[in-house]
């Protein structure tokens, strides 16, 4: 099974997490998407994980990680195949080439999803009969098993920290605004729900700051930093100032 490598989704999302302010916030809604991609994948991965660490697992709970394991597989094909969009406009508004990056780090991730599901295929073909049934089984149908397991156990874990990365890194990305300049970001049309800020944070102009204050919500209380609450959630006659 192949190990993870660079270039990874992770390393590729703490380059526009670190992007400029105003880049992130004029290309948030792309941010999001993609965060909301990896979130799904993520989810998919963390399953994986505690359904490997059974000991002694009989086929039943093979067929139950590697029925979780395909789920995965299918979700990062989706995710490739909607992300393209996203990552590209992002680059462009970057000045980066489109240079299939974030393809690549996807096409790594759905292989290694592959590789995991063939790994689980052949120890539940090991365990077939044998460990389920309590047959006396040879000795190096057992080895081979546990070394099967115990690569995928690494394989999923290695999953399943690349995509949670990912996902805290495009989340902040498109969310963490707190002490930046966005000054020059016409943010008008953007949907600024939960996004973060705080004092130290420069808005295009003081009528800006006056509404993003109107808008927010200190949390936690004291600590001089701002979550911008949905329309649905602020109170109505903020929201008409707003």
């Amino acid at each position: 099974m192949p190990e993870l490598v660079d270039p990874g989704l992770a390393e590729l999302t703490i380059k526009w997490k670190s992007a400029p302010a105003d880049v992130r916030l004029t290309r948030r809604s792309d941010l999001l998407t993609l965060a909301d991609l990896v979130k799904t994948a993520y989810s998919c991965a963390s399953a994986v994980v505690p359904a490997l660490d059974i000991p002694f697992a009989t086929g039943r709970d093979l067929e139950v990680a590697l029925d979780l394991t395909r789920d995965l597989g299918a979700v990062l094909a989706d995710a490739r195949a909607r992300a393209r969009i996203h990552s590209r406009a992002i680059d462009r508004a970057l000045g980066n080439n489109c240079d299939r990056t974030l393809d690549r780090a996807l096409d790594l991730a759905i292989a290694n999803s592959r590789d995991l599901a063939e790994g689980l295929t052949r120890a539940r073909v090991l365990g077939f009969g044998g460990f389920d049934n309590g047959i006396e089984f040879d000795p190096v149908s057992i080895t081979d098993r546990a070394r099967l397991l115990e690569r995928g156990r690494g394989l999923a874990n290695s999953l399943a920290r690349e995509l949670g990365t990912a996902c805290t890194n495009l989340a902040d990305a498109a969310s963490d605004f707190t002490g930046v300049n966005i000054t020059v970001a016409d943010a008008t049309d953007i949907d600024l729900a939960w996004l973060r800020w705080d004092d130290n944070t420069q808005w295009p102009n003081r009528e800006w700051a006056d509404r993003m204050r109107r808008a927010s919500v200190e949390h936690p209380p004291g600590s001089g930093t701002y979550i911008v609450l949905p329309l649905t959630d602020r109170d109505p006659a903020e929201s008409a100032l707003v």
